[in-house]
């Protein structure tokens, strides 16, 4: 029951503070509820409309003139030196004119403020108490009190600053597409108005944006106090039905409020908690019923974050503005506004001033108190602050903490274990000492104003390495082993490979165990760079077995290696073997838990998707990526290595399709431009890569010149990056070639390149591998259109055989390729067996080809039609099959 009259309370005062006209509405959408509901506050509201009187000190006045019909006619009246002009707006409580002072002493507009129809002394009271704290607050962020009185027939009023033009604060911060950092600038200023308030002993408890304007300066204004409470013995809640919880606005009222128990400070701690999510995801994270908001207390329902409540509003100016923060500074925020929405008040911030301090650190990139104060947290805050060398030392820091956990034995016995703990936290000192050694050789004092690269301070790490780690192998090999994964993210794969080769080293002088696998991880990542995949996949063989030997089967560890093997049994072309590879993998770190191993999880999905591609085409794949762009984003966030390789990866399925290319060129850019922050815009394999992507797209798309350019920007890259050799330089060769011959339609131009790709390619591939028909397919085609058809069918027949080896006979693979051969033979004249070709090229195409295929189809089938309407005998003497 009492619940019941809670809800009760609030609906009425939530109706009662409405307009007439809209009060019809609101009992509707509560009827559509709640029946019996609606009738008990139909109920409540005609008994408050038949009272006619309210008392103060014994005096009466007549509902009669604060009714509306008589509110109209309170234009052009006196009320003390003040003349009323216009009604600015009423709710159910009060209505507020426009008033200008009448005696020429001032020359001020002000906001008139007078009781319309309140029945009994408790609203009355209320009406009163609002003014006498009013006139207590002196502060810039609240509109100032002018003064007050009574009517001739005693009705109170107060006067009260103007506020021309001004906004409530939500929508002025989305008028002016303000960004992140000056809402919260915004805000804080509306929080050091609500502590003055909190000082003078008053609790505001309607903390909305309705009530909290902002003027055409930029400067926010609070209003209505006409719900405070003060905090003093005597002074109690206002409860229109007794038990209920009082005035209040569900959706940013605090759960104390909503089940009508003691107010605080807390309280309002808590609403300006949901106002900052409100100014930085675009909405509140509750529902506007009070009801719904009983049920989540009563399920102890979690609160969804800002970053969730952002993600899901992402189409709003303030949830834009917000993601597009750097995710550790997103992650600062919103722990702060967690910590003002926490359950109990006892846990919130203790008071608005410990709130704007949080912000105040976070403005500052300082640690805030909301989150927990580790090592690695504090010293991130530092090194954003010092950002000279951050992107080494943020680097090296998160490779050391994952490399130390190689120095504890998963199943060793407890002395074993003992003894490496002890050694990890000789590791932890050496390193602090080995960093803060490479912070103060970066001070520009000690440098004598030389600049210091971070290659410059990695080649000195190893030699400090060496120089204070003799005899303790263990520990070296941890921090070289750190030191070689910032080479390989560097892009330096020479440096990566020898450092990480002398870890290897130290891993086989001990007995066989799992510590060893990640070095081999990382070495046979180098190898693929390298186009070494037999090697590669050697590597990471042998890491899964170590890994076995410890953890066994269906372990976390073993799904790592699994990931990892997987890719590259799709670089191999297995795209079968990949595919259960990897779905193993997957299906281990589910059964672990899907909050468990995400970056690790997600690789492995990846992969699986991939695969799926490849096997069901991208229509099929699309939405597998989609969904695991989401989960990127939200466990990992946005410029994570897991999240942009899934960002890559759905830019290229979408350009397979017209419709899809906008969008694919949308996330190609922005793949690309969080790649040049990352590696500060210098060369690295990732942007090149992304590079011959974006090129592609943009070819798809007409941009041909952009393309062109980009595409040139990428094949320089990998020749400074390769020394002008790999395997990955050879596929973007392919690519350009191709944009040349069915982009650019220049054939001349395109053998050359699509020649230099094929024997590059060569070098890296086995000979059936079908990466090598695509330069095939290109240079056999270029030899039909230059008018050498006899010269490109090798290509051709090579290709084809390649394809049926690896797809099957009767597959749009093999059906692709088989278009250009049978073009290149209607060249020759050989019809008879030019149209077969065809034929099949045509059924699979327009059973299961892309739009790119329907487009190249065209002109073979029309030189076909062309020159084999007739059929005639094979040229050169030759049988119709070629041979």
């Amino acid at each position: 029951m009492h619940t019941r009259w809670q809800e009760l309370g609030s609906h009425f005062q939530q109706i009662y503070d409405l307009p007439v006209g809209e009060r019809q509405a609101y009992l509707d959408e509560i009827g559509l509820q709640d029946g019996s509901l609606r009738q008990e506050v139909e109920s409540l509201l005609r008994a408050h409309d038949l009272a006619e009187h309210f008392t103060r000190a014994g005096s009466t006045v007549s509902v009669g003139e604060l009714s509306p019909a008589s509110q109209e006619l309170m234009t052009g009246r006196q009320l003390g030196p003040y003349t009323v002009l216009e009604e600015l707006g009423h709710g159910g409580m009060s209505t507020v004119f426009l008033a200008a002072r009448a005696d020429d002493e001032f020359d001020r507009l002000v906001a008139i403020k007078t009781l319309r129809g309140i029945v009994g002394p408790d609203g009355y009271g209320r009406f009163l108490a609002e003014r006498q704290m009013h006139a207590n607050l002196e502060h810039p962020g609240i509109a100032r009190l002018y003064g007050g009185g009574t009517t001739q027939r005693g009705v109170p009023y107060i006067v009260m600053e103007y506020i021309d033009g001004g906004q409530p604060v939500d929508a002025y911060c989305g008028h002016h597409q303000l960004p992140a950092a000056a809402r919260i600038e915004l805000f804080a200023k509306i929080c050091g108005a609500v502590a003055h308030a909190h000082r003078n002993l008053v609790v505001h408890r309607d903390l909305k944006p309705a009530n909290i304007l902002v003027t055409r300066d930029g400067e926010p204004k609070l209003l209505d106090f006409g719900i405070s409470k003060l905090l003093t013995p005597e002074s109690s809640d206002w409860d229109p039905t007794g038990s209920g919880p009082g005035p209040l606005t569900p959706r940013y009222a605090s759960p104390e409020q909503i089940l009508g128990e003691r107010i605080t400070t807390a309280s309002d701690v808590f609403s300006l908690g949901v106002l900052l999510y409100r100014l930085l995801a675009g909405r509140s994270p509750y529902p506007s019923r009070v009801s719904e908001r009983l049920r989540e207390l009563r399920d102890e329902k979690t609160t969804p974050s800002l970053e969730q409540i952002a993600r899901s509003t992402a189409g709003s100016p303030a949830s834009r503005e917000f993601l597009a923060l750097e995710r550790g500074r997103r992650q600062d925020l919103t722990a702060i506004a967690a910590k003002a929405l926490r359950r109990e008040a006892g846990e919130r911030y203790g008071s608005v001033e410990q709130f704007v301090d949080d912000l105040r650190c976070w403005q500052q990139d300082l640690p805030v108190s909301s989150r927990l104060p580790t090592f690695h947290y504090r010293f991130s805050r530092w090194l954003r602050r010092n950002r000279l060398i951050a992107g080494f030392v943020a680097v090296f820091v998160t490779t050391l903490l994952a490399s130390s956990v190689l120095l504890l034995a998963q199943k060793a016995d407890l002395a074993r274990e003992r003894d490496r703990a002890r050694e990890a936290a000789a590791t932890s000192d050496q390193f602090l000492s080995l960093l803060f050694d490479l912070l103060e050789g970066s001070d520009p004092a000690s440098t004598r104003g030389a600049d210091i690269s971070v290659r410059d301070l990695l080649r000195g790490a190893e030699e400090r390495i060496d120089h204070q780690l003799i005899g303790q192998p263990r520990a070296r090999a941890a921090l070289l082993e750190a030191l070689g994964r910032v080479f390989f993210r560097l892009g330096e794969l020479d440096e990566a490979e020898r450092t990480l080769a002398r870890v290897r080293e130290f891993w086989r002088t001990q007995p066989e165990s799992s510590e060893g696998a990640a070095t081999l991880d990382y070495l046979a990542r180098i190898q693929i760079q390298r186009g070494d995949f037999a090697k590669a996949l050697e590597l990471l063989e042998r890491g899964r077995q170590l890994r076995q030997v410890d953890f066994g089967p269906n372990s976390s560890e073993e799904a790592k290696s699994l990931a990892g093997i997987s890719y590259v049994q799709l670089l191999f072309g297995q795209n079968a073997k990949a595919k259960a590879t990897a779905r193993r993998a997957v299906e281990i770190f589910r059964q672990l838990g899907d909050d468990k191993f995400v970056e690790e999880r997600l690789y492995a999905q990846f992969n699986l998707g991939e695969a799926l591609s490849r096997q069901r085409g991208y229509e099929a794949a699309v939405p597998i990526f989609e969904e695991m762009l989401e989960d990127a984003r939200e466990s990992l966030g946005d410029d994570h290595p897991s999240t942009l390789a899934v960002l890559g990866k759905l830019a290229d399925l979408l350009s397979q399709h017209p419709l899809g290319l906008d969008l694919a060129a949308q996330y190609a850019r922005e793949k690309l431009a969080a790649q040049r922050r990352i590696y500060d815009a210098k060369d690295h394999h990732e942007i090149a890569l992304s590079l011959d992507v974006l090129a592609s797209i943009l070819g798809k798309k007409g941009d041909l010149i952009e393309a062109e350019k980009t595409f040139a920007e990428s094949i320089a890259m990998w020749r400074r990056l390769t020394d002008g050799e790999s395997p990955f330089l050879a596929v973007t060769l392919g690519n350009f070639g191709w944009f040349h011959l069915f982009r650019r339609h220049d054939p001349q131009f395109a053998e050359p390149v699509l020649t230099e790709a094929l024997e590059m390619a060569e070098k890296f591939y086995s000979p059936d591998r079908t990466l090598l028909t695509y330069p095939l397919i290109g240079i056999g085609r270029c030899r039909t259109l230059v008018g050498e058809p006899i010269q490109g069918e090798p290509y051709l027949r090579r290709a084809v055989a390649i394809r049926e080896a690896a797809y099957g006979a009767g597959s749009l693979m093999v059906a692709r390729a088989e278009l250009f051969l049978g073009e290149n033979l209607v060249a020759q004249g050989r019809c008879r067996e030019a149209e077969p070709l065809l034929d099949r090229s045509k059924a699979a195409i327009e059973r299961e080809g892309e739009p790119d295929d329907q487009v190249r189809f065209r002109e073979p089938w029309a030189a076909l039609q062309r020159a084999c309407s007739n059929p005639i005998p094979a040229s050169s003497g030759e049988d119709d099959d070629g041979r």
